[in-house]
Parts: structure tokens; sequence; C-alpha cells
């Protein structure tokens, strides 16, 4: 797809409205081209730039079978977040970040094995052995767990990539990944420090057109 393309497609998805200039942070005004109406407007040519570059490492980590974590809390983020992790296969969070999850991965892997467990328990059926109570208290612990940890339960290991919609709200995974020496690719609004993502893209993360846009365009 040619550059002027993808950057009108940006724009139609509203990619380039960011913040107001009260909320900038000054690292990211390296890709503010101007504002409209109070807001910061990016310049796309960056945007697209920096699309491809993320589009590039995510191929990289990939191709040689490591782990990527899409994280995504935000209502607008949790659809899409979903949708494309689910389409590579990959690991998410939607919902919740759970502290840990990337630090202490030996103990969300005792939360994992007791999901699994549950779940084998309830598609096979055997549940004879617990009385009507004890089973209502099972389901009950089944989606818990499946709320807190249903989108990681096929992880294994710890990611080797993270990817972040809003890396401010995502701060608890922002943070864990860059304890843990992991990259990260980040899109990131006006108010983002982009100094703490590996690969910042630039644009608009309140919006569910342009953040659907943005994650399937680097996973394509």
């Amino acid at each position: 797809m040619s550059d002027e393309k993808v950057i009108k497609e940006l724009q139609e998805v509203g990619a380039h409205f960011g913040y107001t200039k009260s909320r900038r942070h000054p690292s990211m005004s390296e890709f503010v081209i101007g504002r409209k109406d109070l807001r910061d407007i990016f310049d796309l040519s960056k945007t697209n730039s920096a699309l491809e570059e993320a589009r590039k490492l995510l191929k990289e980590y990939l191709d040689k079978g490591a782990t990527v974590l899409f994280v995504g809390t935000k209502n607008e983020a949790r659809k899409s977040v979903k949708e494309v992790a689910e389409s590579l296969g990959q690991p998410y969070v939607n919902l919740r970040f759970i502290g840990g999850t990337i630090t202490n991965f030996t103990e969300i892997k005792k939360r994992l094995a007791r999901l699994k467990e549950l779940r084998s328990k309830f598609e096979a059926g055997n549940l004879e052995a617990y009385t009507k109570k004890e089973r209502v208290i099972l389901q009950r612990e089944l989606n818990k767990l499946e709320e807190k940890f249903g989108g990681i339960s096929q992880m294994d290991r710890v990611p080797s990539l993270v990817v972040l919609v809003d890396p401010q709200h995502e701060s608890i995974a922002l943070k864990e990944a860059n304890d843990k020496n992991i990259p990260t690719i980040g899109i990131c609004n006006s108010d983002i420090n982009a100094n703490g993502v590996t690969v910042c893209i630039p644009a608009n993360d309140a919006s569910y057109k342009s953040i659907a846009y943005i994650l399937k365009s680097i996973t394509k």
C-alpha cells in the first residue's frame, strides 16, 4: 500500500487527533505538526513510518515463534486487542492487567494451571463427586479466573514483546516490560512519554476506529 493511501486512511479514522497542548508530553512534540480546535495534530507521515517500524519488529518476533502479549484495557481498545491477538494466536489482556503477569510469571502460571484444571472438569462433566453447592462455588471460581486470565490462558512463558494501547493507561504493564528489558510497541497519544516505549506510534489512542486501524495495520 502506498504511503499516500495509508496517510489518507489514517486521517479518515481520526488518527491525527491528539490532546490539547496543555496535556502534551515534551517527548511527543516532534510528532506534532500543528493544532486544530485547540487539539494537537499529528504528522501522519511520521505515524506511517512508525507503523512500518512496528510491523517489522512484530514480524521479526512472530517469525521466530516468540510470544507477543497485546495489552489494551480501555473500552475503545478491548474488542480490537482481542480480535488481533486471537488472529495471531497470541495472548492478550483487555480487561485488567494483573500486576506480576510479566515480573512474577511463576505465580501467574499457578493461576493459569488452576484455570485449565477447572475448564477441563467442566468440559468433561467430571463433577459428580461434588455437591450442588460445591459446583456453584467452582463455577464462580472459574468465572473469576476466566475474567482475569482468560486471554493469557495459553501463555506458557514470559512474552518477548509487548504491544500496548495507551502506555500511560497501561503503566503497570509498561513498567514490568521495561523492568524485564522486554521491547514494547505503543500506540501513543500526545500525553505519553515516548521515551519509555521502544517503538512509539503517534496517534489517537482514544478512538475505537483509530486503534482498530493501527492494530490491524501492524499485524497484516
